[in-house]
């Protein structure tokens, strides 16, 4: 594998504000070209004129100084799916890797991804909730670039992109949220309705189109037309505010359930010992893990270690790590049955220690 690509896991050692509630928060823009087709539109010469010029606006960023370049074509797909699972690619950008790529600054607190769905998509990345210093970083990069790069602008619409839902601002502000007591309740479905009516939408663990695992939602402002910045991220903050009012108040709700604790302890035990253990049972156990953190039932584990694991054991980190326990330099595959050992395995490792 591709070592810089593996480095990348760093972000997700910093811990943050409502940590256990609240994975990530990310903030982006999305920018186009005024004179280009919008990606998907757009013919070869014009992807490699608008990632030329990116990545010659990036060299003047000194955020950028030192940080990663990743011309997905160059990637191998294990790379391109380890970048999806951290979070730093979209599933279209793992699975389309022509004339793409992604430039992150050497902290990887901030990211650019050229010819997605729109020449750029411009994004900051925080631990925990902190969607107004997300916010204000992703301001200052766009800003910076947009004394380089012309972006496609209205005076009617704002902002020109590929999606209407995206006009205006471009600005989609998210957040990677684990709500286990609020699934276990089976409200969650109330959620999404009043999220609804808030202008949010609530998307699975990898973002639109993808399912949810184990308790952990995105959740989104929905439309950027006809809003400003303040305006998004103030009304993202109340909600996001809500949403983990409601998860709190739920997981009290069911510290005083003794079969709750039962299933907590029987989780432990089987992410303790199982010797083989899938990626939707292992997440589904980490939900009911994070109430056994909340009731003080495992003093040394965290909600970040949590969050972390929840990223360690899907299937491309799985085959990382088996590369790494056979001492392989060439990337492998592994039959299912060999990689749900490695996960229990990894498991084991880290949670022996929780007590």
């Amino acid at each position: 594998m591709n070592e810089k690509v593996l480095k990348c896991d760093r972000w997700l050692e910093r811990g943050g504000p409502a940590e256990a509630v609240v994975v990530s928060t990310r903030a982006r823009f999305a920018r186009n070209f005024p004179s280009l087709p919008f990606p998907r539109r757009a013919r070869e010469k014009d992807l490699c004129a608008v990632l030329e010029r990116v990545a010659a606006a990036i060299d003047h960023q000194p955020e950028f100084a030192g940080g990663a370049r990743f011309y997905m074509a160059s990637l191998s797909e294990l790379d391109r799916q380890y970048l999806r699972e951290l979070h730093l690619i979209s599933p279209e950008m793992e699975k389309l890797p022509k004339h793409r790529a992604l430039f992150l600054s050497a902290d990887l607190r901030q990211g650019v991804m050229v010819n997605e769905e729109d020449h750029l998509r411009v994004y900051a990345l925080e631990p925990g909730l902190r969607s107004y210093e997300a916010l204000q970083q992703v301001i200052d990069l766009e800003t910076s670039l947009a004394r380089e790069l012309p972006f496609a602008f209205s005076p009617q619409f704002g902002y020109l992109t590929s999606c209407i839902t995206n006009t205006g601002t471009g600005l989609r502000v998210s957040a990677l949220v684990h709500l286990p007591a609020l699934s276990i309740m089976n409200r969650m479905r109330q959620l999404v309705e009043w999220l609804r009516s808030q202008g949010m939408t609530a998307r699975g663990f990898y973002g639109e189109h993808t399912e949810n695992h184990g308790g952990f939602f995105q959740i989104s402002n929905e439309v950027t037309l006809g809003k400003n910045e303040r305006q998004i991220i103030e009304l993202f903050s109340r909600v996001l505010e809500e949403i983990i009012d409601r998860e709190e108040r739920a997981r009290r709700e069911l510290a005083s359930n003794p079969q709750l604790e039962d299933r907590v302890w029987r989780a432990y035990g089987i992410l303790t010992h199982a010797r083989m253990i899938s990626t939707n049972e292992a997440m589904e156990l980490l939900a009911l893990l994070r109430l056994g953190v909340v009731a003080d039932f495992f003093p040394r584990l965290t909600h970040a270690e949590i969050n972390h694991l929840a990223v360690a054991i899907q299937p491309s980190h799985i085959r990382a790590y088996l590369m790494t326990q056979h001492q392989e330099h060439e990337e492998q595959e592994f039959h299912e049955e060999e990689r749900d050992r490695a996960r229990a395995q990894l498991l084991r490792e880290h949670l022996r220690k929780a007590l």
